[in-house]
């Protein structure tokens, strides 16, 4: 009785489960790494978006600013916040309107707006305009 077909196969099957082993855990490794960049590069998006946003805001500070003027000459400023659900980032916002003098203009009014948006954890991102106006 010889059994050889049986003991000749053993060691090769052996080799192939490590050999299958080896291309899964290497597989994983690719799966990782894919996993990580896509979620570095959806980051980096988010951000952009934010900081467009935020911009759009502060201009639309600077705007809202120059429009209240127009009306009333004696506005010195304001601030609003902006629900999550109003912004297409899905994060609260604000905006700070400051309006000013200038210093030895007095037909001239400096307006500064500050747009903030608030980031995951406790973070946010910020962008400020600043114009000087010619009062009628």
């Amino acid at each position: 009785m010889k059994g050889t077909g049986r003991q000749q196969s053993a060691p090769h099957g052996g080799m192939v489960v490590l050999i299958v082993l080896i291309v899964l855990g290497l597989a994983c490794l690719l799966l990782v790494a894919v996993v990580r960049d896509a979620t570095i590069e959806h980051r980096r998006v988010r951000e952009y978006e934010h900081e467009r946003q935020v911009e759009s805001l502060a201009a639309a500070g600077v705007e809202r600013g120059r429009a209240r003027l127009a009306r009333d000459p004696n506005f010195v400023g304001e601030t609003w916040s902006i629900n999550a659900a109003e912004l297409p980032g899905g994060s609260p916002g604000t905006v700070a309107i400051d309006v000013s003098p200038v210093a030895g203009l007095p037909q001239r009014r400096r307006i500064r707006a500050r747009g903030v948006i608030a980031t995951a954890g406790s973070g946010s991102i910020q962008h400020s305009q600043e114009v000087i106006i010619e009062m009628p």
